[in-house]
């Protein structure tokens, strides 16, 4: 797509560079009645090396990954205020009850069903 400068000569199209950083992870919690099977998607559309500085403020330099259920309160919030910060978007997809053998089938089952829109992504080029 080409744009008119004021002068009215033709100028370069534009070119838009976009850094992304996209994470899927899993799990299933046993809780009454069965195991809750979860699968989320989140994706920044963010500068990597923000998203890096923000992250470090949250969590420091340790090598222990960050896991919700073994945080404190307050270490869940500044995660919360961090992923607010930097815009992630996150998609979730449950299933309940699942058997512990059945993971896998129901990750099948769940993919095909996603409501993922890529109308987004086509319009910022």
């Amino acid at each position: 797509m080409e744009e008119s400068s004021r002068s009215g000569a033709q100028s370069r199209p534009r070119t838009l560079v976009l850094e992304m950083i996209a994470v899927i992870d899993e799990t299933s919690p046993e809780g009454n009645g069965g195991v809750y099977y979860v699968v989320t998607a989140a994706i920044l559309m963010n500068h990597p090396d923000a998203a890096t500085r923000t992250l470090v403020n949250v969590i420091g330099n340790r090598t222990r990954p960050f896991h919700w259920a073994q945080e404190g309160s307050q270490s869940r919030n500044r995660m919360l205020d961090a992923l607010c910060e930097l815009e992630v978007l996150a998609t979730p997809w449950i299933h309940y009850p699942t058997g512990r053998k059945q993971q896998e089938s129901v990750r099948q089952k769940l993919w095909p069903k996603r409501s993922c829109n890529s109308s987004w992504m086509e319009s910022l080029r």
